[in-house]
């Protein structure tokens, strides 16, 4: 992940400092010059896209109880498409109180909190088994597959199947 603000070019990530070189060879010497040198030290000019090895891990260093609370119920529901006022329901609270205090606590509202749980459980299920892609979207709530797909590929960036193929070739 390059950041060029000008006179300020900055990399993050394990390979970083790779993007940054093709990104300043680029900058200063030409688009042509840096793709030779990519391919020759066999390095992808167009960086490489993060968010597919970020991972979801359950947070409950807040300290609040309740969010804790709602936070464990929304894990063992991912099975089910529960709304706010169920998990209200179940923390004994009302729906607007949840929904302020559960963004404060996780940073998220309580659907896209679901929906991270859910990706990051369908990533498990891709990395240690061979269960298909349609499987996977039943057994996390989801009727219809397509809609898994693109709420996938839009928290990622790749498809389930991209996904599952890039962990293939991890292990391999």
């Amino acid at each position: 992940m390059v950041i060029d603000q000008g006179d300020i070019v900055t990399a993050a990530g394990l390979y970083a400092f790779q993007d940054l070189t093709l990104h300043i060879i680029a900058r200063f010497s030409g688009y042509s010059l840096a793709k030779k040198v990519s391919d020759f030290c066999l390095l992808d000019l167009n960086g490489r896209l993060q968010a597919y090895y970020q991972r979801f891990y359950l947070d409950f260093s807040h300290g609040d109880k309740t969010i804790v609370k709602a936070q464990l119920y929304c894990a063992t529901q991912l099975h089910s498409n529960i709304n706010v006022l169920e998990i209200a329901k179940h923390c004994h609270t009302s729906e607007r109180t949840l929904l302020r205090r559960f963004k404060d606590a996780t940073g998220f509202t309580p659907k896209q909190y679901i929906i991270q749980l859910k990706i990051e459980k369908a990533k498990q299920s891709m990395e240690h088994g061979k269960t298909s892609i349609e499987e996977i979207s039943e057994d996390l709530g989801y009727s219809d597959t397509s809609n898994f797909i693109k709420i996938f590929k839009k928290n990622t960036g790749i498809t389930p199947s991209e996904f599952r193929a890039k962990q293939k070739d991890i292990h391999e």
